[in-house]
């Protein structure tokens, strides 16, 4: 019970922590996935910069709506403390215990109490990086409404930009012409484009090329719409197409 209660004392460092550090964990990896169900699940560990002997961790089972923060000590083989859903703006003392403990070099299992997304047992994470997660609630075919204005000619043509995240690890994005007095035929971006990987990565969709992982935009999904944020600043929002 201490050491949750001094978790939740923590909460300013916690906050203030760089999402870009991922100093390694001394004994763990940096980035786990483990395969539940026909899903990927995902843990990624960061040490704090302010409490060397702390440990934050990330924990994504699947979709993005499940996804948990987990805040603890390190003791060499196993690393103990509290969790809570990523999205609460507070740790208590009521915030659930988890332990994670070293098992092998590129192994570890991870046990979250009282957690009914969670198998009781506990799951074990790899180190593999074979395995990619996507995220179940991108999957499908996303479309923007068209963008009007682009021909004086005639001003009823516009562009759609559509996007195709299939289940299988691929994805298809594609622009399309459209006009707005016609209606408009439901076509599949991969019926025009040549697919890519793809997975995702705390928020952020990343796609392979020439072997190694790019990141290419930044994603929340509101209101049931799918906001793309790109690294020049560039914004879409896209609707779900049955």
């Amino acid at each position: 019970m201490h050491r949750f209660l001094f978790a939740s004392g923590l909460l300013a460092a916690l906050l203030v922590i760089s999402t870009g550090s991922h100093a390694a964990v001394e004994g763990f990896r940096d980035h786990y996935v483990s395969e539940v169900d026909g899903q990927i699940w995902t843990l990624h560990l960061e040490k704090n910069r302010t409490f060397s002997s702390m440990v934050t961790a990330k924990l994504q089972l699947g979709g993005a709506d499940r996804r948990y923060l987990l805040f603890g000590g390190n003791n060499n083989r196993q690393i103990e403390g509290s969790y809570k859903p990523f999205r609460s703006s507070t740790l208590t003392a009521q915030d659930q215990p988890f332990t994670l403990r070293r098992l092998s070099k590129d192994s570890v299992h991870l046990r979250l109490k009282n957690q009914p997304d969670f198998p009781a047992s506990g799951v074990v994470f790899t180190a593999d990086t074979t395995l990619t997660a996507v995220d179940n609630a991108l999957i499908g075919i996303w479309a923007t409404e068209p963008k009007l204005g682009g021909h004086t000619e005639n001003p009823y043509l516009g562009e759609q930009w559509q996007i195709h995240f299939r289940a299988d690890g691929l994805l298809c994005e594609d622009t399309v012409e459209t006009d707005k007095r016609k209606p408009q035929a439901p076509s599949d971006p991969c019926d025009a484009a040549t697919p890519s990987q793809w997975k995702s990565e705390d928020n952020r969709v990343m796609m392979l090329s020439d072997k190694d992982w790019q990141y290419k935009f930044t994603y929340r999904i509101m209101g049931g719409r799918l906001v793309v944020s790109y690294p020049d600043g560039m914004r879409r929002v896209a609707n779900p197409r049955p």
